[in-house]
């Protein structure tokens, strides 16, 4: 979760966007949801993925995961 919270800046910002849980931040919102939620999310995956800072291979990786397929 720690890797995706730098991702979430954008629904952090958004007045609209309602609460899901009674933390007081989006931050600890996410860490809440996402340790209830990860272990069913990996259950049901095909594949997981791992994102990296280097978007070229992350997609080539994709690419290559869903040819297996």
């Amino acid at each position: 979760p720690k890797d995706c919270i730098k991702y979430i800046k954008d629904i952090k910002e958004d007045p609209n966007r309602p609460k899901l849980t009674d933390k007081g931040t989006i931050e600890e919102e996410f860490e809440e949801i996402y340790s209830r939620r990860n272990q069913t999310y990996c259950k049901s995956a095909n594949f997981i993925f791992h994102r990296t800072d280097d978007v070229k291979e992350d997609a080539e990786e994709l690419v290559s995961k869903l040819f297996e397929a």
